[in-house]
């Protein structure tokens, strides 16, 4: 997965590393082939996909070819863990919310506790994947949307975080404004898999998975950064910002 704020013609190079590192997956030999989904927001446009075909074997240059100036995007290609639901693009990232004040994406890597979920908010998650439970609890509480992400963070921190929170969430208040939020966390040995990588510059944003960034020349395989302003996510801090299209 990853997310972009910048030049759209950029835009395209993050999507077909996206593309490689499903098909073939450096750091856990795998492939992320349950289907595909992005947002993409620009000054006049959002389109949002969500599709059940395997990432690879579909062509989306027809949804950038007339993207132009700045846009904002979050892509996802899923990997469904053997516990999880598989019906086609109903369980297919990123999920969106709707809130008061904004409309927010978010996608998710690693596994979350359902149960513990519903114990501690009372909602019922059976027809749902654990992504789509955040999803669905950030959209139900009262309040601020990265407030509500940030309160769920925390109670799963506090009831016993295992595997990976790796998440990603783009969207918009209805004053014009773009929210980005990102946090990354995991309980694992593969740590060159579960990092979440960022590249900063005074033009663009981008958070990504580890092998997207592979696939971008942004890291080596041991994740040593191979450009200025990349490094790994720090584990456990909740990142948050505004920007303009």
């Amino acid at each position: 997965m990853f997310l972009y704020y910048g030049d759209a013609k950029v835009a395209m190079n993050f999507q077909n590393s996206l593309k490689l590192a499903a098909k073939k997956d450096i750091f856990n030999n795998k492939s992320h082939g349950d289907g595909w989904g992005s947002v993409i927001l620009s000054k006049n446009s959002e389109t949002y996909i969500r599709r059940s075909e395997s990432i690879y074997n579909h062509d989306q240059l027809e949804y950038f070819i007339n993207s132009d100036g700045k846009i904002a995007i979050l892509s996802h290609a899923r990997l469904a863990s053997e516990t999880e639901q598989k019906r086609g693009w109903i369980d297919v990232h990123p999920f969106r919310i709707f809130m008061e004040n904004e409309t927010l994406y978010i996608a998710h890597n690693g596994y979350i506790d359902k149960k513990k979920l519903e114990e501690g908010y009372g909602i019922k998650t059976k027809n749902f994947t654990d992504s789509e439970s955040f999803a669905y609890l950030i959209q139900r509480m009262d309040g601020d949307a990265m407030g509500n992400i940030k309160e769920i963070i925390d109670f799963l921190h506090k009831n016993g975080l295992a595997g990976t929170l790796n998440l990603i969430c783009l969207g918009y208040r209805y004053d014009g404004k773009l929210r980005i939020c990102y946090y990354s966390d995991f309980i694992t040995k593969n740590e060159n898999y579960s990092s979440l990588i960022e590249y900063h510059n005074k033009e663009e944003i981008s958070v990504m998975s580890s092998t997207v960034a592979y696939y971008l020349n942004l890291v080596d395989d041991e994740l040593k950064p191979l450009k200025n302003n990349v490094s790994k996510v720090e584990k456990g801090k909740f990142f948050k910002m505004e920007a303009d299209l």
